[in-house]
């Protein structure tokens, strides 16, 4: 377990992990750029399979959840994600181009972007995710650390440093 002020691991300068789950190719990859200009490592499923799969491997700090996804379904994803203790913690945005799918999912997911939408409301959702993971670790610093030994606080800080920018709309 590292301290504040140590090395986290063998980079610690890395930035966060985002991972996109899009069953729309080009959509995943619109999403994918933006997220890695905003500052983020990108990780990507088009399904939701993968995507539970990627979220049990890495140390994600966000998710972005495309709800109608084949072979499982993205409310299942969501569901799972929140259930396991690993990822419960992660914040989800989820998005969809069915008004039902997002009533379904906005009692566990952390916002709800509707379909069709800009870059900029993506990017103004992941900075308000951003300020409560700096808010969260300061409250729960002392008792909690991630797989990779890093405190919440250590997390927080990567993500408020990182920088965002807008230059594509959905």
């Amino acid at each position: 377990m590292s301290t504040v002020g140590e090395a986290a691991g063998p980079y610690p300068c890395e930035p966060p992990i985002a991972l996109v789950v899009e069953h729309d190719p080009w959509i995943r990859l619109v999403m994918c750029d933006v997220l890695a200009q905003a500052g983020f490592r990108v990780a990507s499923a088009s399904n939701g399979f993968s995507a539970v799969r990627l979220a049990r491997r890495e140390p994600l700090a966000l998710v972005v959840l495309d709800l109608v996804l084949p072979e499982q379904s993205g409310l299942s994803v969501l569901a799972e994600l929140k259930a396991t203790p690993a990822t419960a913690h992660v914040p989800v945005i989820v998005m969809s181009g069915y008004p039902q799918a997002l009533r379904d999912a906005v009692t566990q997911a952390d916002a709800v972007i509707a379909k069709p939408f800009g870059t900029d409301t993506l990017l103004a959702e992941v900075n308000r995710r951003r300020r409560r993971a700096v808010e969260a670790a300061v409250h729960c610093d002392s008792c909690h650390t991630s797989s990779e030994g890093d405190r919440p606080s250590e997390i927080a800080t990567r993500l408020m440093t990182m920088e965002a920018a807008v230059f594509l709309d959905l």
